[in-house]
């Protein structure tokens, strides 16, 4: 291709990238790239077009980039993954040996690298752009730079923050003659922002041609923050628009309360001009210094302020005036304070020598939240009307970050208690249930012992005597007999309600209709001359802990086989039902004996029972043991029951296994849901 033909090439890409570009057409410049090869496109603009040309064609191809992406990682995986990495150093590299000719393209790519990788500076970048093209006289970059962090803050649903950024873009490509673009803004940002209204009021970028050349070429944040603190204190536009963007900026996403009362009364000292600022916090009908700035010749230094620590002395403020501005909620602002007589008597005054003060409320619901108290020990009438209408301004915002900031260290505390709280009844309870397991060891070995001894004694009198003693004598033994048999399965049976209680759930998938017909011929196995008639639903397939589902079959089934021991034609049955308490509810169903329902809750605490012992044996424990086991997996059991027309036990198990990615995701009703799929009979 003869060099002709690749400057045409080279003019033709350049001028489509271009159109691209400033029509927002970001995506269409990426394909246009991806179209005809990125490579290839690089290679003849860089060979053929003037470095000044290829130098442009590399900032916009890289911003159009980046603004195909989301806010994800970070910066340095960012240029990797994009392959943008030699066209940013290279911007970089020009904009350190010419400031004044690069310097604010390669700021603004800087912005939106710290944009995609969620950099909390890319505020501060994207202004400093601005006012770097601005001093530059890159009006196309100031307003490109305005309207990128106009989206920015769009996109964090800032609006009002989103307007201003947008009308000083207007302004500039008005300024330009842009009105195409200016359409084109309106289009995509909504025309009730008023853009034009408002550019046309502000006349900032009058002098626009003799404004100072930048003299910086680094982009640390050191220079960030000097050069937005000149840039602030240049005239009364800058203080009315950027610095109170600058301001609100610094503090919108600040929630800790002592970083937040730091960068406000930093913020604050920067732009109003004071030497001396204090910041003030109302706690307990207090008003307590919270954070101390002061301005010298090597920048503002901050730090927090402590009142409470020990053998720290006081710091001396001007108590009335603070007292006063608490009272009345209105700013005291005095041009000479050592003339003003309505704070004559004011220590601080005298002893420090104040010159100009402003003490000003910051108001919520009706309270003087927080006071400023700014001060000027060397020029008086520092401090104007303008100053009060800046923190007028900015009030809402900081009482609005202040009290957010509380409410955010109140929760802290709340839960830093409720997690030493959980802490300490963790202990309490762990102590208790190794006293439980404890007991449960001395009732096995300490209790059985002695209980072994006394049955075995009694068998053997019984034996080895029974032809000496007489009748009377035999019955007493049996009943010690009887009584230490009865008393060996209440032992058994506490060990069991104390076991149900303490183990961990091993969750599984269980058939409970297996566990059914498994007892079933247990029972028929010991009585096989009995006449049942069972009916077990198969396919009941629930999820638990197997052995302790087990138990639970057991009681219930033992309980139905017992109770329904006099009827001629006993019946049992076991299935699954819809019920008004749950729609998937299993049952127990006999024909036997029954009992009067009315107080049937105290059929499941231990040691209750509704038939005496000479009637049907039993220890009351069985019941007990299966309703906790029931409540530990998260379900209900309830009876239903009339005399002599036999008994139905229902039961539920709601909670399955906590899934780790349901926890993790917040999905708190999956469990729910499977259990309702998992809890299914297949018909009988």
């Amino acid at each position: 291709m003869s060099n002709d033909s690749d400057y045409r090439v080279a003019e033709k890409a350049f001028g489509v990238v271009s159109g691209f570009f400033w029509h927002n057409q970001y995506r269409a410049l990426c394909d246009y790239l991806e179209e005809i090869g990125i490579d290839v496109i690089d290679s003849i603009v860089e060979g053929v077009a003037d470095p000044l040309g290829h130098d442009q064609y590399l900032w916009m191809k890289v911003i159009a980039t980046l603004q195909q992406k989301d806010q994800q990682e970070e910066s340095k995986d960012i240029l990797k993954h994009t392959g943008l990495q030699k066209a940013v150093d290279h911007l970089h590299a020009i904009a350190a040996s010419d400031p004044k000719q690069f310097l604010h393209t390669a700021q603004l790519v800087q912005a939106e690298v710290e944009r995609v990788s969620q950099n909390p500076n890319a505020p501060a970048t994207y202004y400093l752009a601005a006012e770097t093209a601005k001093e530059n006289g890159e009006l196309s970059v100031y307003a490109l730079a305005q309207e990128l962090q106009g989206v920015y803050w769009k996109s964090k649903g800032r609006m009002e923050y989103a307007h201003l950024h947008f009308a000083n873009a207007v302004q500039g490509y008005l300024k330009l003659g842009n009105d195409d673009k200016v359409q084109l803004m309106e289009s995509i940002h909504g025309h009730s922002l008023s853009f034009r209204r408002r550019a046309m009021n502000d006349s900032s970028l009058d002098d626009l041609s003799s404004t100072p050349s930048w003299r910086s070429s680094s982009l640390e944040s050191s220079d960030l923050t000097d050069a937005s603190t000149k840039a602030s204190r240049r005239g009364s536009n800058a203080l009315d628009n950027i610095s109170y963007l600058k301001v609100a900026n610094a503090i919108a996403e600040e929630i800790d309360l002592s970083a937040l009362m730091l960068q406000i009364i930093r913020v604050v000292l920067e732009n109003v001009g004071a030497e001396q600022g204090f910041l003030l916090l109302k706690q307990n009908n207090h008003y307590q210094l919270h954070a101390q700035a002061e301005a010298s010749s090597d920048g503002i230094h901050v730090m927090e302020v402590v009142e409470t620590e020990a053998g720290s002395p006081p710091v001396l403020l001007p108590k009335d005036i603070i007292n006063y501005c608490a009272q009345t909620k209105k700013p005291v602002l005095l041009d000479n304070a050592q003339e003003d007589s309505r704070f004559v008597g004011d220590d601080y005054l005298k002893k420090q020598k104040v010159k100009s003060l402003i003490c000003f409320p910051i108001i919520h619901k009706d309270n003087a939240r927080a006071i400023f108290v700014l001060v000027n020990n060397a020029v008086s009438s520092v401090f104007t009307q303008q100053h009060i209408q800046f923190m007028t301004t900015l009030a809402p915002q900081f009482a609005v970050s202040i009290e957010n900031a509380i409410l955010y260290q109140q929760l802290m505390q709340l839960n830093n208690d409720l997690e030493n709280t959980i802490g300490h009844r963790t202990e309490e309870l762990k102590a208790a249930n190794e006293e439980l397991q404890a007991f449960s060891s001395s009732v096995s070995h300490d209790l059985k012992a002695p209980l072994r001894a006394i049955s075995g004694l009694s068998l053997a009198l019984k034996e080895d005597c029974a032809g000496e003693l007489p009748e009377e004598g035999m019955d007493y033994i049996q009943h010690v007999c009887d009584a230490s048999e009865r008393m060996g399965h209440i032992i058994d049976g506490l060990l069991m309600l104390s076991q149900s209680t303490q183990s961990t759930l091993q969750w599984a998938e269980v058939d409970l209709s297996v566990l059914v017909n498994e007892k079933v011929r247990w029972l028929r196995n010991l009585e096989p001359d009995r006449n049942v008639v069972t009916e077990v639903q198969s396919g009941c397939v629930t999820h638990g802990d197997v052995q302790l589902l087990h138990q639970v079959m057991d009681n219930l089934l033992s309980n139905a086989w017992k109770y329904s021991h006099k009827k001629n034609q006993a019946y049992i049955e076991f299935g699954q039902q819809k019920t008004e308490r749950n729609s998937n509810t299993f049952f127990v169903r006999d024909n036997g004996a029954g009992f009067d329902a009315a107080n049937s809750d105290e059929l499941f605490k231990p040691f209750r029972r509704f038939h005496t012992v000479s009637e049907f044996e039993g220890t009351g424990i069985g019941l007990a043991t299966v309703s906790r086991i029931i409540k530990r997996h998260g379900g209900d059991i309830w009876v239903n029951s009339q005399v002599g027309k036999g008994a139905t036990f229902y039961f539920s198990l709601s909670q399955t296994e906590p899934n780790k990615d349901d926890v993790r995701k917040g999905n708190v009703n999956s469990n729910a849901n499977n259990q309702e799929t998992m809890n299914q009979c297949k018909p009988s």
